[in-house]
C-alpha cells in the first residue's frame, strides 16, 4: 500500500496531531488549487470551491502503513465529517480529507488558505 497525502492542517510538522502521520515520508509543501479552508474552531476544514484561484497550502506524505492511514481516517471521522478525497497538486494526484459542506455554515474563510 502506498498512497500520496495532502494535509493542510493539525497532521503538518509543528502541529498537534502530526504525530499520526508516524514513519511517512515528508515529500514537500504545495498548493492544492480549486479548495477554500475554513476555520472550524481548532482545526481547518476544506471543500472543493471549483474556483482556481483559491488555494490552500499544506504539505505532502507518502504513507505506506495501513495502521498510519487508519489512524488518520479516525481523526478526520471518515467518511462521516471529513471524506478522503483525490485532489490534483502541483505535485500531482494525492488523497487528502475535505468536510462536507454543510459543516461549514457559518464559519470564517481562512482566506490565504494556510492553516498556521
Amino acid at each position: 500500500m502506498k498512497k500520496v497525502m495532502f494535509v493542510y492542517g493539525t497532521l503538518k510538522r509543528g502541529f498537534s496531531n502530526h504525530r499520526l502521520m508516524g514513519q511517512s515520508k515528508y515529500l514537500g509543501k504545495t498548493l492544492v488549487p480549486g479548495l477554500k479552508m475554513f476555520s472550524m474552531g481548532g482545526f481547518p476544514g476544506c471543500i472543493k470551491s471549483g474556483d482556481n484561484d483559491d488555494e490552500v497550502i499544506g504539505e505532502l506524505y507518502e504513507v505506506t502503513s495501513e495502521e498510519v492511514l487508519q489512524d488518520l481516517d479516525w481523526l478526520e471521522g471518515h467518511p462521516d465529517f471529513y471524506r478522503r478525497t483525490e485532489v490534483n497538486t502541483f505535485h500531482g494526484i494525492a488523497e487528502t480529507y475535505l468536510v462536507d459542506p454543510s459543516y461549514i455554515q457559518g464559519r470564517s474563510i481562512v482566506s490565504d488558505g494556510d492553516w498556521k
